[in-house]
C-alpha cells in the first residue's frame, strides 16, 4: 500500500483500484495510475503487484528515454501494430525480458534476468555459457514459442533452422 500512497501523494491519478482487497492477507485491488511523471516513485521502482502506471510519450526516442530513466530493468512490454517498431524498440530497451503485444509470457527452459539493479545476472548462474545453452536447446524437442531478444543475438541461424517451431511473439 506504500506505493499506492506514494503515487497519490505525488499527484498521480488512480483510474481504478488502489484499495486493499479483502480483510486477510496482503492483497490489493488491481490498480491503474495515470497522470504520472517519470520521477515519481511508482515510475522509478519495481512494483511487484497488480499495479500499472500509464505514462504518455511523443515518439520512440521519448519512450526509450523515459524507460531508461530508472535504476531497474527487469521486464518490458511493447504494444504496437507495427512490426518494425516492435523490433526496433524491443532491441533497444534495457530490460531482461521484452514481450511484444503480450506480457509475462515465459518459456521456463530459457534463463531470465534483468538489467541494472534488477536481479543478479541471469537465472542458472553467472557462469552459464551460451555454448551450454545452445547444446541444451538443440537437445530439446519442445516448441519454443517465445525468444527473448537476449537469445535472438546469440542463437546462430543454423540452430534456429533445427528447432521444431520458432515464433516471435
Amino acid at each position: 500500500m506504500d506505493y499506492i500512497k506514494a503515487g497519490k501523494d505525488e499527484g498521480a491519478k488512480i483510474e481504478t483500484g488502489g484499495e486493499r482487497l479483502g480483510k486477510e492477507g496482503y492483497f490489493i485491488q488491481p490498480t491503474v495510475f495515470t497522470n504520472v511523471d517519470e520521477k515519481m516513485k511508482i515510475m522509478q521502482e519495481e512494483i511487484f503487484g497488480p499495479v500499472v502506471a500509464i505514462g504518455k510519450f511523443k515518439d520512440v526516442e521519448d519512450v526509450l528515454t523515459k524507460a531508461h530513466d530508472t535504476f531497474y530493468g527487469l521486464a518490458a512490454s511493447v504494444h504496437t501494430k507495427n512490426l518494425n517498431t516492435a523490433i526496433e524498440v524491443s532491441n533497444r530497451l534495457q530490460a531482461g525480458s521484452v514481450w511484444v503485444n503480450c506480457h509475462n509470457f515465459l518459456s521456463h527452459q530459457l534463463p531470465f534476468g534483468g538489467f541494472k539493479q534488477s536481479g543478479i545476472g541471469r537465472e542458472l548462474g553467472y557462469l552459464f555459457s551460451s555454448d551450454s545453452l545452445l547444446m541444451g536447446l538443440e537437445s530439446m524437442r519442445l516448441p519454443i514459442i517465445q525468444i527473448s531478444r537476449l537469445f535472438i543475438s546469440i542463437l546462430p541461424l543454423t540452430l534456429l533452422s533445427n528447432l521444431d517451431v520458432v515464433a516471435w511473439v
